[in-house]
């Protein structure tokens, strides 16, 4: 039943004013339809205090804004629909530029190969370097196999580190670690080089950095994240190919720039390039690699790749000390006959291996 509001603005519903009403027991509905349509009553808008004989607006009360709101429900809302969608699309393209879906993953990939190409070959130029400054020093054959194996112990003990760290902190963390030690490694290796400070302790203190220097894994790392899954063996094999730039340039600068200008210039020069890459390792690299390509997959986790970047450093522990002993005890023939029977018993175990049979590729 329909009970008509006596008085006051004719039965309007508060906080309106003009055109009347009418009230029911699921609320007051307008007389006048807006944009075409009826609007329902609003949900639990009868109040215990409203009663036939007056308003709570009466008497020069203040309106309550929530039935403001329900006794206009569309033109509020219809007015600020715009403003919603101005806001919401300020804070899309609000998003932080680390993230690697606003990237250009191409550009990214090819800046982790410079930067894996630049640390390996101001490794290989240290590597070139390390021998001649032992010797003048005055290390011997074995002591210099000591240093070596320090260096490969560090590695070794520092890639599941190393790895789990690149899990936790991003591939931008990751790179600009690995440069920052290395910096600090040829620093200390130049100041080994200079007469009036005690070489050999800081030759031997050069080795402790190594424990962080691991640009190859983190490499590996993002340029798996980057990659889709039929394009990483080629952006892998890519890779590879800067291991062997880094190896051969690193090498021959090494030797080109220890002779014309002085053994301390190429420790100097991967100085230099190291600090070079730890800034463009915080700049241009994104902060977390993971999930960018939008068809990659599962990969393998920062912590597996550093497990096996330590496979390396395992024979470069083995291999100094062992050579040193060797050629300490036997000269330089030896190492003729432990290459061939190395090679010898590997070619055994291929051949006792069943062949596998070919299956055809899914395209």
């Amino acid at each position: 039943m329909r009970v008509r509001r006596p008085g006051g603005g004719g039965g309007q519903p508060p906080g309106r004013g003009g055109g009347g009403g009418e009230f029911i027991p699921g609320g007051w509905v307008s007389q006048v339809p807006r944009r075409g349509r009826v609007p329902e009553p609003c949900p639990g808008w009868a109040r215990p205090e409203l009663t036939q004989e007056g308003s709570p607006h009466q008497d020069g009360a203040q309106a309550d804004p929530y039935e403001a709101s329900c006794s206009d429900p569309y033109g509020v809302s219809q007015q600020r629909l715009p403003r919603m969608r101005e806001v919401r699309a300020s804070r899309g393209q609000g998003r932080s530029p680390s993230r690697t879906g606003t990237l250009d993953l191409s550009r990214v990939m090819l800046l982790v190969y410079v930067l894996a190409a630049l640390e390996l070959a101001c490794l290989f130029m240290q590597f070139s370097v390390m021998p001649y400054l032992s010797r003048r020093l005055g290390l011997d054959s074995v002591a210099f196999g000591y240093q070596q194996t320090i260096f490969g112990v560090l590695q070794l003990l520092g890639g599941p580190v190393f790895g789990r760290f690149a899990d936790q902190r991003g591939a931008r963390a990751a790179f600009t670690l690995s440069f920052l030690a290395s910096s600090a490694l040829y620093l200390l290796l130049a100041a080994a080089c200079s007469p009036a400070l005690p070489g050999v302790p800081l030759l031997f203190a050069s080795r402790l950095p190594g424990a962080l220097m691991h640009t190859l894994p983190a490499a590996q790392m993002a340029i798996t994240d980057l990659s889709a899954p039929e394009e990483r063996p080629a952006a892998l094999g890519r890779l590879g190919l800067c291991f062997g730039v880094g190896v051969i340039f690193g090498s021959l600068l090494g030797g080109t720039l220890s002779s014309t200008c002085g053994i301390q210039c190429p420790v100097i020069v991967a100085f230099v390039v190291s600090l070079l890459g730890a800034v463009l390792s915080l700049t241009c690299i994104p902060t977390s690699t993971k999930g960018a390509s939008a068809r990659a997959q599962a990969a393998l986790p920062g912590t597996m790749l550093g497990l096996c970047a330590s496979v390396q450093p395992l024979t470069r522990t083995l291999g100094p000390t062992l050579g040193g002993l060797l050629y300490h005890r036997f000269g330089v023939p030896v190492f003729g006959h432990v290459q061939l029977a190395v090679n010898f018993l590997v070619l055994l175990v291929l051949w006792r291996q069943p062949v596998p049979p070919k299956m055809d590729k899914a395209w």
